[in-house]
């Protein structure tokens, strides 16, 4: 008898978890951006960058201004009739006099509400060319929304099959306090290394079932990381990602603009609930223009810079450029060449030197003759000029400030949203836009009061005194939009990516409020998934909303911190005009680096999607009849990146212990069907599933907490001179 030594054929595909490293990516790239028009390299990265790991995701920072000027287009985006508004001069007047009038400390002008329009024109002419969808918060980055992605047959079918899955046993989610109600969720039954069974030819949907129990069990991954050993990773990925536990996604071919699913959804019976996924499979099909807009947003953004002009990559973006601190000298006759705090007139030190300066005046006039004294009238008065054309502009660096919260300010007032008949508008979209950084200190600039002022004239130091005179005689100036107008907004394309296959995981939840749990808290900061579940872009759709009032979904995200502060110009010690510019405090927050951008409306029928290297927080809401029970149910997708497919449903049978039953038990006496099931760690009974759940949630907090600290480790640095 001979031995066959011929080598196992190479597996078409390798995936992380089974033949790479947990961080390991299995593919090239998968849109094209090695080359420009002429054939010359672009640097482009192949892949999409995680939010947690160090130089893989910075964000242009936009300043304050800017920030205000992208929530005024959300909040007018939202308007009903938007579109047509845009030609209305009565309306068109109204909204620019309410944005100049905004409460903001940084201010709104009359250069930003034309930039506003005019992007709102571009986005208009998409919004008509691509049925109804605007970016917002465009950026390296930006949110995708459209009210009208669904057709009302499809939304019907949608919450007649939700029904049915409401109708079976509830699963609370896990610490909600009975408010959040999963009906697919991929806690459930998860890929655990060391117990699910893998195989390496891909199950079709049509087989799932008979797959049960089959395939080898997937050891657990003790092997090393690829990118363990790197110099610039601060934050171990080790602690990002998990050996043990990893969502199951589900696989998608994409042919002739349409979606379907070619494996099991996790924890969503292929039989029971085969309606449920014809309707997901047309959901899918409403949000991949839209992934693939955010995939390539991001992806053409990280691949811009070609480390050489860092100025052109951020100018691609930003609709306000502001590389210097803007402080404009009002006193030149007392800075003379070098303005700083301690020019005070008021300080000390310089009253005896101002003395000494006059009593040498006076010496000098009395002796006409002696021409060697220091300081000519000649050097003197070519000062003066030079400051007297006064309004010289410090060469002190324009460092961010922190922009205004507008989150929970400007938001239109649904009561008062009713139209005029004639195209009138009665509501307004700008209301008590609040100005206040979070978590800034208030300081209080004002003058003592008179009376007995003391040494230092009132103040606790001679540094306090010293600085707020600065302040007053060195205004900073608030940068304007640039002058010449261009689209900042990523226009919809073909789909980015070569394959037609994707995979998705999928999630159904509702969140139940009642008279007695008539609130619900909002969420945490986060991005989706962990680094093994390779998470690039997220749909979420809200199908119904009752009784509920207004809730939001918040953004936030690091930005280029290092490249700002190599650029940006600025006196010693002087950061103030960054902070005012920018909205971030150097030195000061624990996160300053990590910049929010705004929140969207989550209204019913809203379909979002946006890249999951923005940081989210689902907003609070509660009953809007306190005496009636209330409700929000969404769809989310979660998009995995087609460049490292990851281990799915495609090779892993179902792990569902009673999904079993309906094909082993019908062939086999129950008291062995019952042995059968003893004796296999793997499909899982339901108990199990819900208990390594919580293992799962609890080992997830604690990657999320490092995951936070990874985003906001960053700070401004500036190296004093």
């Amino acid at each position: 008898m001979t031995t066959d030594t011929t080598p196992a054929p190479k597996p078409e595909l390798l995936l992380p978890g089974v033949d790479l490293p947990l961080d390991a990516y299995s593919k090239a790239a998968v849109i094209d951006t090695d080359k420009d028009a002429d054939g010359n390299p672009t640097n482009k990265v192949n892949r999409f960058p995680s939010a947690v790991l160090e130089e893989e995701w910075k964000s242009n920072t936009p300043t304050v201004r800017e920030r205000a000027m992208m929530r005024v287009i959300d909040l007018l985006t939202d308007k009903p009739g938007w579109v047509d508004k845009l030609d209305n001069d009565e309306i068109m007047a109204k909204w620019r006099a309410e944005a100049l009038a905004l409460p903001l400390k940084q201010g709104f002008t009359e250069k930003m509400f034309d930039w506003v329009v005019a992007e709102l024109r571009d986005k208009a002419a998409l919004f008509k060319k691509n049925g109804g969808v605007v970016s917002v918060y465009d950026g390296a980055a930006a949110v995708f929304k459209t009210d009208n992605a669904l057709t009302e047959d499809l939304v019907a079918r949608l919450k007649e099959q939700a029904a049915k899955l409401e109708g079976e046993d509830k699963d609370w989610h896990p610490g909600s306090n009975e408010q959040v109600l999963d009906l697919v969720h991929p806690s459930l039954f998860p890929l655990v290394y060391g117990k699910t069974r893998f195989v390496r030819s891909s199950i079709p949907l049509g087989n799932a079932l008979a797959a049960w129990g089959s395939g080898e069990v997937i050891p657990k991954t003790e092997g090393p990381l690829k990118k363990k050993d790197n110099w610039y990773y601060q934050h171990d990925p080790e602690r990002l990602l998990s050996r043990k536990f990893q969502w199951l996604p589900t696989d998608v071919e994409l042919k002739d603009g349409k979606a379907r699913f070619t494996s099991y959804i996790n924890n969503l019976h292929p039989e029971e609930h085969a309606e449920m996924y014809g309707v997901l499979e047309e959901l899918v099909e409403k949000a991949v223009p839209l992934w693939s807009a955010t995939y390539g947003r991001v992806m053409t953004w990280i691949g811009a810079d070609d480390g050489n002009d860092w100025d052109g990559r951020e100018n691609t973006v930003n609709r306000i450029w502001c590389m210097d601190s803007n402080r404009t000298c009002t006193t030149p006759e007392v800075c003379k060449n070098y303005c700083d705090a301690w020019n005070n007139p008021s300080n000390p030190e310089n009253q005896s030197n101002q003395e000494e300066d006059d009593s040498a005046d006076e010496d000098e006039d009395e002796d006409e003759d002696e021409d060697e004294h220091e300081g000519s009238a000649s050097e003197d008065s070519e000062v003066a000029s030079v400051g007297s054309e006064g309004d010289a502009e410090m060469d002190s660096g324009n460092a961010p400030e922190e922009l205004a919260d507008l989150e929970d300010s400007d938001e239109p007032d649904e009561s008062d949203e009713s139209e005029e008949e004639e195209g009138g508008e009665a509501g307004s979209v700008f209301v008590d836009a609040t100005d206040a950084a979070e978590d800034e200190p208030e300081v209080d600039r004002a003058a003592p009061a008179d009376g007995d002022l003391g040494p230092l004239g009132g103040y606790d130091s001679e540094d306090e005194a010293n600085q707020i005179w600065f302040e007053a005689t060195h205004k900073v100036t608030q940068p304007e939009p640039l002058d010449e107008y261009k689209y900042v907004g990523y226009p919809f394309t073909k789909p980015v990516w070569k394959d037609n296959k994707l995979q998705v995981i999928v999630k159904l939840a509702n969140i139940h409020l009642t008279p007695d749990k008539p609130s619900y808290p909002g969420g945490s900061w986060h991005i989706e998934g962990q680094l093994n579940e390779r998470i690039v872009a997220t749909a979420l759709y809200y199908y119904d909303n009752d009784n509920i009032t207004d809730s939001h979904l918040a953004f936030r995200t690091a930005c280029d911190a290092e490249s700002l502060c190599e650029n940006f110009g600025y006196s010693q010690n002087d950061h103030a005009p960054f902070s005012e510019i920018f909205g971030a405090h150097p030195g000061l927050d624990a996160h300053s680096t990590v910049l929010e951008f705004g929140q969207v409306l989550t209204r019913e029928g809203r379909l979002l999607v946006f890249p999951n290297v923005l940081q989210h927080r689902v907003g609070s809401f509660q009953l809007a009849d306190k005496t009636k029970a209330g409700h929000r149910k969404i769809v989310a997708l979660f998009l995995v990146d087609p460049a490292t497919p990851v281990i799915g449903t495609a090779h892993v049978p179902p792990q569902q212990m009673h999904w079993g039953a309906s094909t082993v038990e019908p062939r086999l006496p129950p008291e062995v069907a019952e042995m059968v099931y003893e004796h296999i760690s793997c499909p899982f009974k339901l108990d199990e599933a819900k208990k390594l759940r919580l293992e799962l949630m609890d080992e997830r907090r604690a990657i999320d907490r490092d995951a936070n600290k990874a985003v906001n480790s960053g700070d401004f640095s500036f190296c004093e001179h």
